[in-house]
């Protein structure tokens, strides 16, 4: 994950940094059911969003070219969190494939 001036890009792709099954590690299902869990809760946390905090009205004393960035910043984390959630799902596939 990269981190300048506040935006984040996801450069992993799934099959290089999934876990691989094997018999010192821990069990497919176990491994699996461990990116559900993460997939869900980041799913939580994508519901929990703040809408109203983004919302217009609570924004229109800025000036004109300040008002679209709050609604801008709340796409950006939407779509970091979908990133993030997609990147977990690639991973469950790699490992549910072994």
């Amino acid at each position: 994950m990269k981190n300048t001036e506040n935006s984040i890009t996801l450069n992993f792709n799934a099959s290089q940094v999934s876990p691989i099954v094997n018999l010192n590690g821990n069990s497919k299902e176990s491994l699996v059911n461990e990116w559900q869990e993460f997939m869900n809760k980041l799913q939580d946390v994508a519901d929990a969003l703040p809408y109203e905090s983004f919302h217009g009205r609570n924004h229109y004393l800025r000036n004109e070219e300040e008002q679209p960035i709050a609604r801008e910043c709340r796409m950006e984390m939407g779509r970091a969190l979908q990133a993030l959630h997609q990147l977990a799902s690639d991973i469950q596939m790699e490992v549910s494939k072994q």
